[in-house]
């Protein structure tokens, strides 16, 4: 009998495992095959072997658009036509694929070409992205391609907001890869923003300093963004630090907190009906206010998904890496040929000698007990250091000071 997984309910995996285990032979069909998913099935599938048992999948391959177009457009005479509606079709869809130009594409990797497709659809579609690769995966790169695209094929120009100490860098990019923009320090964009031109693409780097809605320049930014329609490329290694809240306060930078993102936070649901929601919320459940009531991680994911492009290493070494023959070691590969190895993280014990007796020790006085009562006794906020501004002051502060107090988070 026929029977429907909706994987909120009813999870195809476990019942999917649970049938193979009972089972000697299987066929799957598949619009595409992945190898992640498929890791969850091969242990119930591969003992089939020593009993004679078959696994037959077949995979569905559909011929891309502009492939479609070319054959109907051919000058070779074909067995069938193309209707207009198809044809607009087709076009509409060659017209979503997103091209990299080619001097990026030779410097990028096959997994940071993955997230540059991926987050060109949802910059398309959704107005904002979120690139937070863990450190050291060229989340820059990404992100210049990306723009590079968007500049290209829409005709936009870019602003690129950074800390003050990658300036330096942003510049070499825009440079180097001819973005049509200009490239600004976060610190000043509380004086320069409100005066300057319009651009469509605003590029953050570092956009996890960007956590407080409250702050100056997250309103200096936000406003900027809301007043000429600019997408935005975001790019941290932290996206989440504290609480959910610093995910939805950097997707706050380009969306509108009632706007229908066209899912709910269903995990929360669950505990609550759709009115009782409503009352106590006083939101629609389809918009990004309604998640910011959820503790829920699933519910966070779902939100994410839409918006979020993130691996880690050992996720690109899983699905990425090959593995040199002669060595065994795992390897990426770059267009050109090139290879760039994987670091082989072996731990060494290294063993010296602490001598408390001794004044001159180092670690005997790094250890010691006056200073490590004396760390034990600080009190030290690492963020939101504005809710530790003494209301009252025994001596107020100087105009500078005043301006420096303005500024915390």
């Amino acid at each position: 009998m026929p029977q429907v997984f909706d994987n909120i309910d009813q999870f195809l995996l476990p019942a999917l495992q649970g049938a193979l285990s009972l089972s000697d032979r299987a066929d799957f069909c598949v619009g595409y095959f992945n190898l992640r998913g498929w890791k969850e099935l091969d242990k119930h599938i591969q003992h089939w072997s020593e009993t004679g048992g078959t696994c037959r999948l077949l995979v569905g391959m559909q011929k891309l658009p502009q492939d479609q177009l070319r054959e109907v457009l051919s000058l070779i005479s074909q067995d069938q036509g193309m209707d207009n509606q198809s044809a607009i079709r087709l076009k509409k869809r060659l017209a979503e694929e997103f091209r990299i130009p080619r001097e990026l594409q030779e410097h990028l990797l096959e997994f940071q070409e993955a997230a540059v497709r991926i987050a060109a659809h949802h910059l398309n579609k959704r107005n904002g992205v979120l690139i937070g690769d863990v450190v050291g995966l060229g989340k820059t790169l990404m992100a210049t391609a990306l723009a590079r695209i968007f500049e290209d094929d829409y005709g936009m120009r870019s602003l690129i907001l950074c800390p003050k100490n990658l300036v330096p860098m942003w510049e070499d990019y825009r440079q180097q890869y001819g973005l049509r923009g200009k490239v600004l320090s976060i610190s000043r964009v509380i004086r320069d923003l409100p005066d300057e031109r319009r651009y469509q693409l605003v590029v953050i780097d570092e956009s996890h300093n960007l956590r407080n809605r409250e702050g100056r320049t997250y309103r200096a930014v936000q406003e900027y963004i809301k007043e000429n329609d600019s997408r935005v490329i975001m790019l941290t290694a932290t996206p989440y630090n504290k609480t959910y809240l610093d995910l939805s306060n950097q997707l706050r930078l380009f969306m509108e907190e009632d706007l229908d993102i066209g899912i709910r936070p269903e995990q929360y649901l669950r505990g609550i009906s759709e009115t009782e929601f409503l009352r106590r919320h006083q939101c629609s459940p389809r918009t990004l206010a309604a998640f910011e009531n959820s503790e829920h991680p699933d519910d966070w994911r779902d939100l994410m998904r839409l918006y979020l492009v993130r691996r880690t290493r050992s996720f690109i070494q899983e699905n990425y890496a090959k593995t040199d023959e002669n060595n065994h070691r795992r390897y990426l590969e770059f267009p050109n040929g090139t290879r760039s190895y994987f670091p082989a993280r072996t731990p060494r014990t290294v063993r010296f000698e602490v001598n408390d007796q001794d004044t001159d020790d180092q670690y005997a006085r790094l250890y010691s007990d006056q200073v490590v009562d004396t760390i034990n006794d600080l009190a030290l906020p690492r963020y939101g250091l504005g809710n530790y501004i003494a209301p009252d002051p025994d001596h107020p502060p100087t105009p500078a000071e005043q301006r420096q107090l303005q500024d915390l988070s």
